[in-house]
């Protein structure tokens, strides 16, 4: 047998678990599946007292609460499920937990959970000896149920509500993704063609191209492609240091100063 938990159900008893720094306890309202396993649907609490250790639900809050279903001609054999935090502690049946459930005898069943902050588990099913049970079971019995049998899952009124938040975020993704490509294309066209514009203003003023001096071999006819720049005069400025170097000492210079030279 598993006890099964509705996502949104879930939600509801974590808020309850984790807004308090004390004990916390309730009833919650269940069923039982075609397979025979307990489904929890919703969780509620009562007017109470709480301590660390321990919590007390008026007799008044939860008539009150019976009061307000029979007016609704809802079923309150339904709310079967009393459930309770050990705030920070581990999840156990403590003698008060036990005296609790036993009170209940007078009924034909009672299922139990207690949780925590940490989010574990532990349920229990006790069976009483009658025959109104849905359990059919004639004796008493303690059934207990683990983490392990414990699970949260979906209501197919719950994936149909994912699937709608899916499909709208979806549009919207694909909605921002439209207009951030139009922005994107506005201004970046804009800046390339500003830097274009710059770019080529820094080339045509900066950028010389290579002109070679052909001349004309008197022996053989042959043109000779040497550099215009290489017959000028053998000065350069030395990047590292800022200083003028005769190009015949560079090379000397560099092995000196820096330990390499450059391939010719």
């Amino acid at each position: 047998m598993k006890l099964l938990i509705t996502n949104k159900a879930n939600q509801k008893l974590e808020a309850f678990v984790g807004l308090v720094e004390t004990e916390i306890s309730g009833m919650a309202k269940s069923n039982r599946n075609k397979d025979g396993d307990i489904v929890i649907t919703d969780f509620i609490i009562f007017d109470q007292e709480v301590t660390g250790g321990s919590t007390i639900i008026t007799d008044e809050s939860q008539a009150r609460f019976l009061n307000e279903l029979m007016k609704k001609d809802a079923d309150t054999k339904e709310w079967n499920v009393w459930w309770h935090s050990h705030c920070d502690l581990g999840v156990f049946w403590s003698a008060t937990d036990d005296a609790t459930i036993e009170e209940h005898t007078g009924q034909s069943y009672l299922i139990s959970l207690v949780t925590n902050k940490a989010k574990k588990m532990k349920a229990r099913l006790d069976l009483y000896p009658k025959d109104t049970s849905p359990f059919d079971i004639k004796t008493h019995a303690q059934i207990d149920i683990d983490e392990d049998d414990i699970e949260i899952y979906q209501t197919e009124a719950e994936q149909k509500e994912e699937e709608k938040y899916e499909k709208e975020v979806e549009k919207l993704d694909v909605e921002f993704n439209k207009k951030l490509e139009k922005i994107e294309k506005k201004y970046s066209v804009k800046d390339n063609k500003a830097t274009e514009t710059f770019c080529q203003k820094e080339i045509n003023k900066k950028v010389k191209t290579k002109v070679y001096e052909i001349e004309r071999n008197k022996n053989h006819g042959f043109v000779n492609n040497q550099s215009k720049h290489q017959k000028e005069p053998k000065k350069k400025w030395n990047w590292f240091d800022g200083i003028i170097v005769d190009l015949k000492e560079e090379d000397d210079y560099f092995d000196k100063q820096i330990g390499f030279r450059f391939s010719k």
